[in-house]
């Protein structure tokens, strides 16, 4: 289809991140308070929005993500080695 546009991470006509990744960054604002231990806090907040996300778009609790969503939540909530290693 003209104008039609791919995600250049999961190669689908309509990309999961830019359909879903508004609500998920609105439930991990409510999350990020709840998750005590800094540390590991980015890993489980990925973990919790992978559910949502699938739920969202299936249904389902379980189930794998796009590669344009699995990039937006690590980009978001990255692992506390890959942030140090920027710094």
């Amino acid at each position: 289809m003209e104008g039609e546009h791919i995600c250049g991470w999961c190669g689908s006509s309509e990309c999961d991140w830019a359909v879903y990744g508004g609500e998920l960054q609105k439930t991990a604002a409510r999350l990020v308070d709840t998750l005590s231990r800094k540390r590991r806090r980015n890993p489980v907040m990925r973990a919790i929005l992978r559910r949502k996300y699938i739920y969202m778009k299936t249904g389902s609790m379980s189930r794998a993500v796009p590669e344009c969503v699995r990039r937006g939540l690590v980009n978001n909530w990255p692992d506390e080695s890959m942030v140090s290693d920027l710094y």
